[in-house]
């Protein structure tokens, strides 16, 4: 498919070859935005900088435009800044039968902000529960050492059956580079989730702990990727402690199992296991007194071959646990839909 592409763009126009061998000097220098591009041979890069032209030249624009998403990837494969600086602008893309939009883009000062839509031309794929599955990526022709970003939900619109979300940069100091372009892209998305976004009672029985359960030093995590979170982590040392060996699964919330409840050196155990883990299924707990005091927790997570385990840590004296009822908020279910959408847009504000 490329390289129809490529063909067709050099029979439409023919550059003066010392003009292309101009460019191609111009490239040597390591320090040059190319990159790898400087280390092709001459043939390819005439071929590359013959589609830059035509890309470039507004007589031939529209040779660019009918193929913008592979002269594109062309771009790309070369070097991603080459892509971020010389690849046409798309404020829309379609994969997999979904279309991806920029809808508004605003800036002040060193922040840059914008909001994209999901919208499924396909089917009913896209809705409330639909996200990108932390695979979006930004690219910027420049690159400043404290940028920082973040991605977050708008809802989602029924009559226009578009989910949307706000993406935010802050790059300091570079607020006189906004004239540029970015490139925002996304591999993966997820739908089809059930989201519990509010503390519901779950059926687990505290009068059933096991006050001597079987458990293992937190030493083996150093074998393993792992992380943690929550609210009392600040204190926590997640390889001092000591962990369930976990018992045969039993079932809980839709794929979440459950593979252990015990106390143990001062803290309330609680873990789980997810078989097959689709990277977004989880489970957040929370011990709830008749008086709404809750107690704050913390939760490890490892893998073992396919399956994903937490396992959350209450701080709590075993006498008081008849205080308390066991409270979650959680997200299961949903399936993961791998394509390659990609915008790419001016830096100026736009509603």
């Amino acid at each position: 498919m490329k390289s129809a592409v490529y063909r067709q763009m050099n029979e439409q126009l023919h550059p003066n070859p010392k003009t292309v061998d101009k460019l191609i000097e111009q490239t040597r220098p390591q320090k040059s935005i190319f990159g790898k591009f400087s280390r092709l041979p001459k043939p390819a890069r005439t071929a590359i900088l013959t589609a830059l032209i035509v890309a470039l030249s507004s007589t031939t624009l529209t040779v660019a435009s009918d193929n913008s998403a592979e002269f594109r990837d062309m771009l790309y494969s070369i070097s991603p800044r080459v892509g971020a600086l010389f690849s046409p602008v798309m404020m829309s893309d379609v994969s997999q039968g979904i279309q991806m939009t920029v809808e508004a883009v605003y800036i002040n000062g060193d922040d840059a902000e914008f909001i994209i839509s999901l919208k499924d031309l396909e089917g009913d794929r896209i809705s409330k529960s639909a996200g990108l599955n932390d695979s979006y990526h930004i690219i910027r022709p420049i690159y400043f050492d404290m940028s920082s970003y973040g991605c977050a939900g708008l809802g989602y619109d029924p009559e226009t059956q578009k989910r949307r979300y706000h993406i935010f940069t802050h790059e300091p100091n570079a607020g006189k580079f906004w004239g540029d372009t970015l490139s925002f892209s996304v591999s993966e998305i997820m739908y089809g989730m059930n989201f519990v976004r509010e503390k519901v009672p779950v059926p687990i029985d505290l009068t059933q702990v096991d006050y001597n359960p079987k458990t293992v030093s937190g030493a083996f995590l150093n074998e393993k990727g792992h992380g943690s979170g929550g609210t009392g982590t600040i204190y926590f040392d997640e390889y001092s402690a000591e962990y369930l060996v976990p018992q045969t699964p039993q079932d809980f919330i839709d794929e979440i199992q459950l593979t252990g409840i015990g106390w143990k050196n001062g803290y309330l155990h609680i873990q789980n296991c997810i078989e097959n883990w689709n990277g977004n299924s989880h489970i957040g707990y929370y011990l709830v007194a008749e008086n709404g005091d809750i107690l704050e927790s913390f939760t490890v997570s490892w893998k073992e071959t396919s399956s994903e385990y937490f396992e959350t840590f209450f701080e709590v004296k075993p006498e008081e646990l008849k205080n308390y009822q066991v409270y979650a908020e959680y997200v299961t279910g949903g399936e993961i839909l791998k394509g390659n959408w990609e915008v790419k847009f001016p830096l100026k504000n736009l509603e």
